[in-house]
């Protein structure tokens, strides 16, 4: 199973339905905040499961059964990095094989906060 983070934003729903032309809806689930904005996905077959990046229980839930994770970038730039580090999280203690992250973008690198985080390591 792979699980498709932000699934509901305009990334991660091109990316689940690119993975729908390639295999089955049993095959991909998807996170999301917003069951409403989800629905279109959930009446693909889609497997929806809802939380968000700040709920560690909930994306402990979200990785039962996943053995890959695309992470969509999150759009809070002030959270990113604690947001992302607990879907990594999440995603080692359920045994993920492999996460793919999307990446951001940032109009200024320098004042980016991503690049003051890389800094201090």
């Amino acid at each position: 199973m792979i699980l498709v983070t932000g699934a509901t934003g305009s990334l991660g729903t091109a990316a689940v339905d690119q993975m729908l032309t390639r295999v089955g809806p049993g095959s991909v689930a998807a996170f999301a905040r917003n069951e409403a904005k989800a629905a279109p996905l959930h009446a693909k077959g889609v497997d929806m499961r809802l939380g968000d990046y700040d709920d560690p229980a909930a994306l402990a839930r979200a990785m039962e059964g996943v053995s890959k994770v695309l992470l969509v970038s999150s759009t809070d730039h002030g959270q990113l990095l604690t947001q992302h580090q607990n879907v990594i999280d999440a995603a080692r203690q359920a045994g993920v094989k492999q996460v793919v992250y999307t990446g951001t973008a940032v109009k200024d690198a320098g004042a980016s906060p991503m690049s003051q985080m890389l800094q201090a390591h």
